[in-house]
């Protein structure tokens, strides 16, 4: 159990959650004030892809599928054309650097900061 829980800190103490939010490389998320920056300038976001950007960084590093990013980020069981999660995904990938937000091909997406090679 100790050793899980050193592993488990060891990974947390590199960009993770700083008294004032998330940083990941140049991005730069506080969700208590709704702000996000990459290269400290300001980045415009929708609630939606602001909560998808929250949910894949508290999740950086570990592959989301589609459906776990429905439940999630939108907060239903949806049984149709998951299209939406990859549109918002495709917007966040232009308003970031693209290498940010990896395709694991077949399961769905992961956050990774730019020093991670997938």
């Amino acid at each position: 159990m100790k050793a899980i829980l050193r592993r488990t800190q060891m990974q947390a103490s590199s960009d993770e959650w700083q008294p004032e939010g998330i940083t990941i490389g140049s991005l730069r998320i506080n969700p208590d004030n709704f702000e996000a920056f990459f290269d400290d300038k300001p980045l415009e976001l929708t609630p939606k892809e602001f909560e998808l950007l929250v949910y894949l960084a508290k999740n950086k590093g570990r592959v989301l599928t589609r459906d776990q990013l429905l439940n999630s980020v939108w907060n239903y069981d949806f049984v149709g054309d998951t299209r939406i999660v990859d549109v918002h995904i495709s917007h966040l990938r232009d308003k970031i650097k693209a290498s940010y937000i990896k395709t694991v091909r077949g399961l769905g997406y992961k956050l990774e900061g730019p020093d991670r090679h997938a």
